[in-house]
């Protein structure tokens, strides 16, 4: 019963989201992931002292 009731199911395909541009600024392009956190939460921080 199971298997008779995926094979009916139709193939998932993920929409291209990708956006224009020129990819990352030069300080990000070979930077890991605790360099982007870094600066995310830089930013948020500073926007909370206002």
């Amino acid at each position: 019963m199971a298997i008779s009731a995926n094979h009916n199911k139709r193939t998932f395909h993920l929409r291209d989201a990708s956006v224009g541009g020129h990819g990352l600024q030069d300080a990000f392009r070979d930077a890991d992931w605790a360099k982007f956190r870094e600066a995310i939460y830089e930013t948020r921080e500073q926007s909370q002292d206002k």
